[in-house]
């Protein structure tokens, strides 16, 4: 299933191995190998078309605590990081942005630097190689080695670096292996992880997700097209004891102005509450990624609810509550009697 891109280095290993053959005592070398080989059994996975980035293992640390994370449906040793961007292949190679892209491999924010004027992206944390790529040269430099690469970081609107993940990881000692039918890119470095642990990600990589703008709308397996009018493209889930719909729209929310923005709508009639509400808290996790926030949202539609079930008014100035969400986006709840619609 996957395609190896490039095998890791072994220096260390036929160092050890010459060691041995010319009589070097069996308790030098173990412990030669405790000072100076270490083990990195972690991992990141990107997958083209998502803005969610997998990552096993210590590198969950570089990331921006401010973003959305939660540990993966069916691997909670894996956290999934949701960012404002969607990966994306170009002349055959996977781009991400020069930030996320840094952090899954392991180099901090504060090690990554932007040269505006050379246009160059320069990544130096320590312990690791530095890598220098330049917008549009084909080339990587890796602690000064350069090595030329098929294709260059790119500018997309409305300014993001892109860099090709392959060349990046690999300059920096990864692994590189691209899942065709799984659609991801896959990097590592001592040790691979098996194919049994990576399939433990499937339910994750069951959910599509639909562009709108430079954000993405989660749509999981269990929903349906459901048709559309007015620009928006609907997905349903709709069984006797459950109704959820999501409305794909053709922008975010604005500060005063929700038209045109992609919705889910939870029903909450008696007899399809329960299971509608934990099936719309499944489809705002995977929109949102985080558990808090999704919380936050849900008891106020709650709240709001109950206050329209006993006759009263939840928006007394007509306006319905704003949050903002952890990726930026402002998002609107909105509840009726029927159930509740969130915007965004």
């Amino acid at each position: 299933m996957f395609s190896r891109i490039k095998k890791p280095a072994i220096l260390a290993v036929l160092a050890l191995l010459s060691m041995v053959a010319v009589g070097v005592p069996v308790s030098l070398l173990a412990h030669a190998e405790e000072e100076k080989i270490t083990t990195d059994t972690g991992y990141v996975v990107f997958r083209i078309g998502d803005p969610r980035i997998f990552v096993k293992g210590p590198n969950v640390s570089k990331f921006d605590p401010n973003l959305a994370k939660r540990p993966a449906m069916d691997a909670p040793d894996v956290t999934v990081i949701t960012t404002d961007a969607l990966s994306f292949i170009e002349k055959s190679r996977t781009y991400v942005p020069v930030r996320y892209l840094a952090n899954a491999l392991g180099v901090a924010d504060k090690n990554v630097a932007w040269d505006a004027k050379a246009r160059k992206v320069t990544l130096s944390e320590p312990g690791m190689p530095k890598v220098e790529m330049t917008v549009g040269v084909n080339k990587v430099l890796s602690n000064g080695k350069a090595t030329a690469t098929d294709v260059a970081p790119v500018v997309k609107p409305p300014g993001r670096t892109m860099l090709p993940a392959k060349w990046v990881a690999e300059a920096l000692g990864y692994t590189v292996e691209w899942d065709e039918t799984r659609r991801i890119v896959l990097a590592y470095r001592d040790k691979r992880p098996s194919d049994v642990e990576i399939a433990k990600l499937d339910q994750e990589f069951a959910v599509q997700y639909v562009p709108v703008g430079k954000y993405a709308v989660a749509i999981p397996p269990q929903f349906k097209p459901n048709g559309g009018a007015n620009g928006y493209k609907v997905y349903l889930f709709s069984e006797p004891d459950a109704h959820v719909k999501i409305a794909v729209g053709q922008g975010q929310v604005k500060p005063g102005d929700a038209s045109g923005s992609s919705q889910i709508f939870i029903a909450s009639n008696p007899d399809r509450r329960e299971k509608s509400w934990q099936i719309g808290r499944e489809v705002l996790l995977l929109e949102f990624g985080d558990p808090k926030f999704v919380d936050t949202l849900l008891e106020r539609a709650e709240k709001d609810r109950l206050i329209v079930e006993q006759g009263g008014a939840p928006y007394p100035d007509g306006l319905a509550p704003r949050f903002t969400a952890p990726d930026g986006r402002i998002v609107w709840v909105e509840s009726n009697d029927i159930g509740v619609t969130i915007y965004f």
